[in-house]
């Protein structure tokens, strides 16, 4: 799909973007979108063009569009870390677009997105197509089948990096604030911090109680397999077990700490190490001692840690950890 969404500024009519061999491709791919609900979709789509290092989207910004990378590539960055590299044909906005479309308000965008060289991009206005979608409701579900299978996809390969991606999509630090709250009721915990709809929460709730759980404590030490028995989708379980993970961590205080805290206590370090190590690893990995982890030998080396400290590090990481 070489397409997407308007957002500001003038741009031209993208009508010619896909080729008919390029449409072939696409419904060979996704069956539930034709040649003509392409063709119909792209009527409404614009070019844009960012210079490099231009800000695309900001964190935390109302989203308006839906856009798709056609040249160069962007980098993604999440509280200010690099997340991934985006690039030809990839799609952002898509899930700003579907909550605007179900729940009816603007949604905030998740991450920064930032051009890496000059990159050109397609866009679709959210009010255009909502209103395409409103003249032929038929369209609406084929492509909101479309993104179905599209995020599907990038799931199972962003499930394949490990539990990293996890952390942002359920922050350590939301958990962290959470979790003094054992006693909380499980169906707010549901809702709230797991963020599922209200069918979902019912659902749940119902296979819990038939299995004699009732609070944030009877789950406490579900594994996937074991939530699964309870007919809970395996996404869904993934970030529940990666939830209590966290939230039950005998570390988690000293996790949250800030890394200087934890240099002079832990450390023990005088105060112009302290100061030194502080700066380097603010600029380099964070600000608290869970960015800490995923640091190996090799990236302290780089950092410019002498080996006796890096070794006192790693230890301390490996035996808390």
């Amino acid at each position: 799909m070489k397409t997407y969404v308007q957002s500001h500024g003038s741009q031209e009519s993208s009508h010619d973007l896909i080729s008919g061999s390029d449409l072939s491709v696409i419904e060979s791919d996704f069956q539930e979108m034709s040649s003509n609900d392409w063709q119909r979709i792209l009527a409404l789509s614009t070019n844009r063009k960012f210079k490099k290092e231009a800000i695309i989207v900001g964190e935390g910004q109302e989203s308006y569009s839906i856009f798709q990378i056609t040249k160069g590539s962007v980098t993604v960055l999440k509280n200010g870390a690099i997340i991934t590299t985006l690039h030809e044909s990839a799609i952002l906005g898509e899930m700003s677009f579907i909550t605007w479309y179900v729940k009816g308000h603007t949604a905030l965008t998740s991450a920064t997105v930032i051009a890496d060289n000059t990159v050109e991009m397609v866009a679709l206005n959210n009010m255009a197509l909502s209103n395409l979608f409103v003249s032929d409701p038929s369209l609406a579900s084929r492509f909101f089948c479309y993104l179905t299978r599209l995020l599907a996809s990038r799931i199972e390969v962003t499930l394949a990096d490990g539990v990293e991606w996890m952390k942002i999509w359920c922050p350590d630090t939301s958990i962290f604030n959470r979790c003094r709250y054992w006693n909380k009721d499980l169906a707010s915990w549901l809702k709230k911090d797991m963020e599922l709809s209200d069918d979902c929460v019912k659902y749940y709730l119902k296979s819990f109680k038939r299995g004699n759980v009732t609070s944030l404590q009877d789950l406490a030490n579900a594994t996937e397999e074991d939530l699964l028995k309870y007919n809970v989708a395996p996404l869904h379980s993934r970030k529940m077990v990666f939830w209590f993970s966290i939230a039950s961590s005998q570390n988690h205080q000293i996790l949250f700490q800030p890394i200087s805290t934890w240099m002079q206590s832990e450390m023990q370090w005088p105060d112009d190490v302290v100061m030194k190590y502080t700066n380097i690893f603010h600029n380099h990995v964070g600000k608290y001692v869970y960015c800490l982890r995923k640091l190996t030998m090799e990236d302290l080396v780089e950092l410019g840690i002498p080996p006796v400290h890096r070794r006192k590090i790693v230890h301390w990481m490996n035996v808390h950890h």
